[in-house]
């Protein structure tokens, strides 16, 4: 579907460097018409779009034609063709883009991929007036609107709609009770730390801990120095006293472990400090932080 690397289209629907030099050197006019042209490519060309939101910012181009182009993208249409006409018009609509805006609004009630255009208002977290999502609620299923709901779950949007709308009431109240679930979950507790059965849920309890109780919370980070989850332990590693007991020690076996994915994360901290590096030979004093 892409043209020719040989044209300058062609260059710029690979994200190519030079066409994008070549594409600002030349005069606005043609320049905006080439840069549109390529925006009404039928293929993948969403790894680029942030390149092309750059170069409509800096060019400024009439965006009506690829607007029309994307009104007139058929049922068949591919999956990447759409992702990329859907998420540059997202992006632009996030960052003040007018014209993309108002087009995205409009479509998302009355375009023939709505469904792509409404995902665009939770990826790049778009608010969707009461009105509009009025007008969808009959054609967004459950599992849609709940995500909607998650995604923005606070938004006035909800509340004003459960008014008149029991089905949005209910999912509204469902995942409010999930989000207090989820934070009692992670609450520190003794039994909330002990039976988390991953690291990652483990440190979520033990960071409610030291924002509570910074003191408390010393012995389960040095008991972190060991844990069995390299995140978990690098996170531990950062946030040790090099002065707390047996914290110096364990950093200095960590930094001479041999494969030890958490071995650099231990030799930074050894290095903020004053001393040997852990090889036995003379260090530079960095100028970070440490003990």
């Amino acid at each position: 579907m892409l043209d020719s690397p040989d044209t300058l289209v062609g260059r710029l629907q690979r994200g190519r460097g030079d066409a994008v030099r070549e594409l600002l050197r030349m005069p606005v006019e043609p320049a905006q018409e080439t840069l549109v042209q390529c925006l009404c490519t039928e293929g993948d060309l969403v790894q680029h779009h942030e390149g092309f939101f750059e170069l409509v910012v800096a060019l400024s181009p009439d965006l009506t034609p690829w607007f029309r182009w994307i009104e007139k993208l058929g049922p068949d249409a591919a999956e990447e063709t759409r992702l990329h006409a859907f998420n540059l018009l997202g992006t632009l609509s996030a960052r003040g883009h007018r014209g993309a805006r108002a087009f995205l609004d409009g479509y998302v009630l009355e375009g023939r991929h709505w469904r792509d255009a409404l995902d665009q208002y939770l990826v790049d977290e778009l608010d969707l007036a009461p009105t509009a999502w009025s007008a969808l609620l009959a054609r967004v299923d459950d599992a849609t609107l709940a995500r909607h709901v998650s995604g923005k779950l606070d938004a006035p949007v909800w509340d004003a709609l459960a008014v008149d709308h029991e089905r949005v009431a209910t999912v509204l109240r469902v995942e409010r009770e999930q989000r207090a679930r989820r934070k009692d979950a992670v609450a520190w507790s003794p039994t909330n730390y002990a039976s988390a059965e991953l690291s990652q849920h483990r440190w979520r309890v033990l960071e409610s801990l030291c924002k509570q109780d910074p003191q408390g919370a010393v012995p389960y980070l040095i008991d972190g120095l060991w844990d069995a989850c390299q995140s978990y332990r690098d996170r531990c590693i950062s946030m040790c006293d090099l002065g707390w007991p047996g914290v110096r020690e364990r950093l200095v076996e960590l930094a001479r472990a041999a494969g030890s994915r958490s071995a650099a994360a231990a030799r930074r901290r050894l290095e903020g400090s004053l001393g040997h590096a852990p090889d036995g030979g003379e260090h530079r004093v960095s100028t970070s932080s440490g003990s």
